[in-house]
C-alpha cells in the first residue's frame, strides 16, 4: 500500500480514488493474534514512512500461547487429514 502495489479490484479503500498520494493511516488486523515481535516491526515501519498504522488482533502472543497455538494448528490439520 504505502509503495503504490496493490491491486484496487482486491483491495478497496475509503475516499475518492485509490492512492492519491500516500495514505496518512493504516489498519492491521490479524486473525489469530498478533505477536510482540510483529508490533514492533509496526512500530519501525509506522516511523519509516511517517504514517499512524493501527495493529490489532483477536489476542496478543508471547511465545508460550504462540507455540501452543502452532501445535493446536498442526493436531486440527492432522485430524482433518487423517478423517477425509
Amino acid at each position: 500500500m504505502v509503495k503504490k502495489k496493490l491491486d484496487a479490484k482486491q483491495f478497496s479503500t475509503i475516499g475518492k480514488e485509490l492512492f492519491v498520494g500516500c495514505p496518512q493511516e493504516l489498519i492491521i488486523f490479524m486473525v489469530g493474534g498478533v505477536t510482540y515481535e510483529e508490533s514492533a516491526a509496526v512500530e519501525q515501519l509506522s516511523k519509516k514512512f511517517n504514517m499512524k498504522i493501527m495493529l490489532g488482533g483477536n489476542y496478543v502472543h508471547n511465545s508460550k500461547t504462540y507455540y501452543y497455538n502452532q501445535i493446536e494448528n498442526n493436531l486440527i490439520d492432522f485430524w482433518r487429514k487423517s478423517n477425509s
